[in-house]
């Protein structure tokens, strides 16, 4: 089948059989693909079966939205480099801190009741 117009209810993950040009479009690169079955989180309309090839071809470049396969990204490697940023509490706005952060409202709160347990 040749690609027609966006579905937003039928995303789905295919495979790129082929990538190509054509001088006479305004976009830059078509794909021909091979759609996946997935079975799940979809339309009535958008279900076929492992058994149903399903090709479709001539889908412009700003329909296609490339992904990394899953868990094979750099940051998956054992080897990988994580380490923790030390950021002062202070740098980040309050919202950002988690609901047990410290205000500096609560610093002067926390001072105005030392100040009266000296007394």
């Amino acid at each position: 089948a040749n690609w027609t117009k966006p579905n937003n209810d039928c995303l789905r993950y295919c495979k790129i059989l082929s990538r190509y040009t054509e001088e006479e479009s305004g976009e830059k690169f078509f794909y021909n693909v091979e759609v996946l079955p997935q079975t799940t989180n979809l339309h009535d309309d958008c279900y076929h079966t492992d058994e149903e090839k399903l090709f479709v071809n001539k889908i412009p470049e700003h329909a296609v939205t490339i992904v990394d396969e899953v868990l094979t990204r750099d940051h998956h490697l054992v080897n990988a480099f994580r380490h923790p940023i030390g950021l002062p509490d202070e740098l980040l706005p309050t919202k950002w801190r988690g609901r047990y952060a410290k205000t500096e409202e609560d610093e002067t709160n926390k001072e105005s009741d030392d100040e009266k347990k000296e007394e």
